[in-house]
């Protein structure tokens, strides 16, 4: 079976619609990926967007695997860093290549100079393949999510972690920036591999 890879352009919009059902499948939270899908002129929109990366590993027109990933410009340099924030592979499918297959295309069409992936504790698949690409690295960090009250006018109201943890605990009221290294993987792409508590 002939595996390729491409970014999804916004007339694939099927296509988008398919990964995300493997999305909810991957991660076991259907729900979240296919219960309140947005519009089609949303998701076109987002599919132009130059800095959101949207890649799926296709079998003639059937979705295997796919990632999401956000380029972020930075005012500190003049250089951009991606962050994956979903990638999976449907379970057929998995200790293929794919995935690695996923990552290597980011890297050639990104423009990044770091790409950036969180992998959950215990994830030892994903730990292992991210190593695999660059670096793994252990950051210990959290984050509260917050959300507005149902009529939208009131506070924000702070909820407790969820799954996925970023950011920097507080000390002494002051924010801690986590130390970051950059590697560079085979591809030449700098890839870390981050890993919350």
């Amino acid at each position: 079976m002939a595996v390729s890879v491409r970014r999804l352009a916004p007339a694939d919009i099927a296509l988008l619609r398919d990964l995300n059902r493997l999305f909810g499948r991957a991660f076991g939270d259907p729900g979240t990926y296919g219960d309140a899908p947005p519009g089609d002129a949303y998701l076109a929109d987002l599919l132009a967007k130059e800095h959101v990366f949207v890649l799926a590993a296709l079998a003639e027109e059937a979705v295997l695997g796919g990632l999401v990933a956000y380029a972020l410009d930075k005012i500190e340099q003049a250089r951009r860093e991606v962050y994956i924030y979903d990638l999976a592979v449907d379970a057929p499918h998995r200790r293929q290549g794919i995935a690695t297959a996923l990552i290597a295309h980011l890297g050639t069409i990104c423009g990044g100079s770091v790409i950036f992936v969180q992998a959950d504790p215990g994830d030892e698949a994903a730990l292992a393949l991210y190593a695999g690409l660059g670096m793994r690295e252990d950051v210990h960090t959290s984050i509260s999510r917050c959300r507005r009250e149902a009529d939208r006018s009131g506070p924000l109201t702070v909820m407790p972690p969820r799954r996925a943890r970023c950011g920097t605990p507080r000390r002494n009221g002051r924010r801690r920036r986590p130390a970051r290294s950059r590697a560079r993987s085979r591809s030449g792409t700098g890839v870390a591999a981050r890993r919350g508590r």
